[in-house]
């Protein structure tokens, strides 16, 4: 039979680990809200917005694409984030989340019902790039505001180069549901922008 002094051990243990769970749990929901709030600008003033009716998914059923869209990401297998993302689904016609994955796409969205969730592919060099202008801001007093302003603009340039290069990829006769044009311009659209990222990196690395 344990003494005293080992079950209080023991339940100090337990009591030790609950509450460091607690706080890693505490933490993680802090930056998903702050992650949250980087893009609930934007979302509001979409939401704002009139815009028309969506056409594009608008006869597929918002549950069950959502259902499947949980299912298929890690990041929705705990119960919270999964009613979280179930929330902000049904209040407002786009909802933004970053993500990562492999493959050429900077962004993808699922369009349903005349909703949306825009994923951020933040593995892609552009949100790459995005990231460390906002870093050199936010660490570094000594930032040059105008030289951090300026790579954004040229970011910002590139991004619409890329898509433009993107359409031309498709010839005058091509005929293609919109599904798959969707699909085919936005892996153009993502592999263009890494090509001009990278070559303006290897350009500035040079000197």
């Amino acid at each position: 039979m344990p003494s005293r002094k080992t079950a209080t051990e023991a339940i100090t243990k337990t009591f030790d680990k609950t509450r460091k769970l607690e706080a890693a749990d505490k933490k993680r929901r802090l930056a998903e809200e702050d992650m949250r709030r980087t893009h609930a600008e934007a979302e509001r003033i979409a939401a704002k917005t009139a815009t028309g009716l969506h056409q594009f998914g608008a006869h597929l059923d918002p549950e069950e694409a959502l259902d499947q869209f949980i299912q298929q990401r890690e990041e929705f297998k705990n119960e919270e984030a999964a009613a979280a993302i179930r929330n902000l689904f049904e209040s407002q016609p786009f909802t933004i989340e970053e993500t990562v994955w492999r493959g050429s796409k900077f962004f993808d969205s699922m369009h349903v019902g005349g909703r949306a969730i825009l994923e951020y592919n933040m593995d892609h060099e552009f949100f790459d790039r995005i990231n460390e202008l906002l870093s050199m801001l936010e660490a570094e007093e000594d930032a040059d505001p105008m030289l951090i302003a300026t790579e954004l603009k040229v970011l910002i340039d590139l991004l619409i180069v890329s898509y433009s290069r993107a359409e031309a990829n498709f010839a005058d006769d091509t005929m293609l549901k919109a599904g798959d044009f969707i699909e085919q311009i936005r892996n153009y659209w993502g592999q263009f922008l890494k090509s001009y990222i990278n070559t303006r990196d290897m350009e500035q690395s040079q000197g």
